[in-house]
């Protein structure tokens, strides 16, 4: 990348944190939301990633004969998967494994049945917490962290 590009580009991310004039004001709505402890800028305003999560679910159950307990199964994974995805890349949660403990266990539990010892295994202890320190939400009642709400709500 050469030195005028990255220019442009810094140029416009600065334009994309400070506001763009076509944009109604914060007092309405934060079209962007701005990382306090990173400077990470992320628009409040795209469906992007809703049509491509449909277009993956739809591109993973493109059979009639896919029964409904695996294409729930399926959907909820994806969009556990991807809600994590967007938590830590937008929002600086840490990543979590949950997701994937299931899978890991039944993993190794074929591999066992297949005849290999637990040092052969790529993970040898799976850890599943018993109670997770996070409170659920659904749809719209999911809470922000603190730097990224407005101080006029």
């Amino acid at each position: 990348m050469t030195k005028d590009v990255r220019k442009v580009i810094k140029n416009q991310m600065s334009h994309v944190k400070k506001g763009c004039l076509s944009d109604p004001p914060a007092t309405v709505v934060m079209m962007h939301r701005v990382n306090p402890v990173t400077g990470h800028a992320n628009s409040g305003r795209s469906t992007g990633t809703c049509e491509v999560d449909n277009r993956q679910i739809l591109n993973v159950l493109n059979t009639p004969s896919v029964g409904i307990a695996r294409a729930a199964r399926v959907v909820g994974d994806h969009y556990e998967q991807s809600n994590d995805r967007k938590k830590v890349t937008r929002l600086l949660e840490p990543e979590k494994l949950t997701h994937r403990t299931e899978k890991l266990y039944l993993l190794n539990s074929v591999a066992k049945s297949c005849g290999f010892f637990d040092e052969k295994l790529p993970v040898k202890e799976v850890f599943c917490p018993d109670e997770f320190p996070v409170k659920e939400y659904i749809g719209f009642e999911h809470d922000l962290p603190t730097y990224f709400r407005s101080d006029r709500q």
